[in-house]
């Protein structure tokens, strides 16, 4: 909103870059969990549940669309696979022992023509995986670059700037751990299917996941946002599908 922007000043902008510079910083800043003119702990509840219900509800919508995505492209590619198992949409016949196939080697410049007669769709599976990864691991690394670069206005604002890195470092840890799994299952051929699997099935639990958090982060005037709504997908979808 216009409110959000900090006037233009010498103070904002030594630098004299014009106003469109000073709002993207005061825009960046309230973006990333730091606002210039008001630390978020002056903010009364109903107005800091708003603010940050707003990116949780749009991240969780890009989620819900990439895990559909790359479950709906998993099934294509691996459901006739001999270790697909039948309870992730495989086969009667295919069997999770197929996974466990470990004569395979260390290959990196020969990585199709290994033991695997699956490897063609394994290597865009895993790239796919991957460059999800590698996306949000940057995501979070710039943004909290910026936010030290351009987040320390006032000294009253530094309890919200302190939780905001806190906040980010936590998923960065996270995706730099899944990356490192991602290509050591990888390079060691006989692990790509049994990481196939795995990855399939922690992202269609993380389906209903992100549908849980869009009901939570939804518009307050949205049917999903009714406490009814979310103890239903919590209790009935969510729960049983993660136990």
């Amino acid at each position: 909103s216009p409110s959000a922007f900090v006037p233009v000043t010498d103070a904002c902008c030594p630098w004299h870059t014009g106003s469109a510079w000073c709002n993207f910083r005061s825009a960046f800043r309230r973006a990333t969990g730091h606002e210039s003119t008001a630390p978020y702990e002056s903010l009364d509840a109903t107005a800091a549940l708003r603010l940050f219900s707003a990116p949780k509800y749009a991240t969780a919508i890009f989620r819900l669309i990439y895990c559909t995505l790359s479950c709906t492209g998993a099934l294509i590619l691996f459901r006739s696979a001999d270790f697909w198992p039948i309870y992730v949409g495989g086969k009667p016949t295919s069997s999770t022992k197929n996974c466990w196939d470990l004569s395979g080697t260390i290959a990196i410049g020969s990585l199709d023509s290994d033991f695997d007669h699956m490897n063609v769709a394994l290597r865009f599976f895993f790239l796919a995986q991957a460059s999800y990864q590698v996306h949000s691991l940057f995501f979070h690394i710039v943004s909290m670059i910026l936010l030290l670069t351009y987040g320390r206005k006032k000294d009253g604002a530094i309890v919200s700037m302190k939780s905001s890195m806190r906040s980010y470092l936590r998923p960065l840890v996270e995706h730099f751990i899944t990356l490192c799994l991602i290509f050591g299952a990888y390079i060691f051929s006989g692990l790509r299917r049994l990481g196939a699997v795995v990855m399939f099935t922690l992202e269609f639990s993380s389906i209903f996941l992100q549908i849980l958090q869009i009901c939570i982060n939804s518009p307050d005037n949205s049917i999903l946002r009714r406490p009814r709504v979310i103890s239903v997908v919590h209790r009935y979808v969510v729960l049983p599908i993660f136990m």
